[in-house]
């Protein structure tokens, strides 16, 4: 694992993600549709807890109850795997999105980026900012901190600065990085 977990979040977690999913059984079985968001936080204690298999296993779940997972929950599923240093499986997430018809957003590229990072899978990690930009998904702050940041811990301190250069640019041109990060970037172009 790559966050330790001490019993007690652990136990918290686990009773809070199999909360969930009574719930969602208890409704399905009842003839009713569980909303998406029960399944979202199922997923996300899990993956708390460190469980990620179980976190894929209620994604499953939601395509045998017909609802489609949506950026959300895959963004969950994705973190999970994570926190359990798989990610491969992040990867492979990020590839059934596509396959399905679900856009991966900046946030999905954020979070695998992370990951990738932080299981020093540098590499992967530029491959996920290079896809994304290809698609034409906008990098933001964070986006950018976290390449920057993968790069420079991996030992790759001139990618770092092309990086940063690379923000700097987009920073310094009219439209922001995004709208909500554009503050970020003023102190950075002088």
């Amino acid at each position: 694992l790559l966050f330790p977990r001490t019993q007690r979040t652990y136990g918290y977690n686990i009773n809070m993600a199999n909360r969930f999913m009574e719930e969602i059984f208890e409704i399905f079985d009842k003839g009713g549709t569980p909303q998406g968001q029960m399944y979202t936080s199922a997923i996300m204690n899990f993956g708390r807890a460190g469980e990620w298999e179980k976190a894929l296993q209620v994604l499953s779940l939601m395509d045998l109850h017909g609802q489609s997972p949506h950026v959300i929950c895959y963004n969950a599923a994705i973190t999970a795997c994570g926190k359990s240093a798989q990610w491969e499986k992040g990867i492979e997430l990020i590839r059934v999105m596509k396959r399905r018809g679900v856009q991966p957003d900046v946030v999905n590229y954020n979070t695998i980026i992370t990951v990738c990072g932080k299981c020093r899978q540098w590499a992967r990690a530029m491959e996920m900012f290079d896809e994304m930009k290809k698609k034409g998904i906008t990098p933001d702050v964070i986006t950018y901190t976290a390449v920057i940041s993968v790069c420079a811990k991996n030992g790759h301190g001139k990618e770092a600065l092309e990086v940063f250069q690379e923000m700097r640019k987009v920073a310094s041109t009219s439209q922001p990085v995004s709208k909500s990060s554009s503050w970020f970037f003023s102190p950075l172009l002088f």
